[in-house]
């Protein structure tokens, strides 16, 4: 699906940024072995220190969530203007 997606976002989204990520499937997205209460319900996060996907194993519609953490993952620094409800509703 990565290879995919990927591809089709860098078309539509100007000032995309071509680094590479990785996508980790979790029974529950998360980046530390005590996860914190912030993104336990989420079916999936971006962590931008790692370059990395966390997606919820078993998802009901997996391609749009890894479409909307590629887009957190590809914006590039040009994008960091955006209040978050606006960057959420782009992604």
């Amino acid at each position: 699906m990565l290879d995919e997606l990927r591809p089709r976002l860098l078309e539509l989204l100007p000032g995309a940024r071509q680094d590479t990520v990785e996508v980790w499937m979790q029974d529950q997205p998360h980046l530390y072995h005590f996860p914190c209460e912030a993104g336990s319900d989420a079916e999936g996060l971006f962590a931008p220190a790692q370059d990395r996907i966390l997606l919820t194993s078993g998802l009901e519609d997996t391609e749009r969530v890894l479409a909307h953490e590629l887009v957190h993952a590809t914006l590039d620094a040009s994008w960091r203007t955006l209040p978050g409800t606006l960057e959420e509703g782009l992604c």
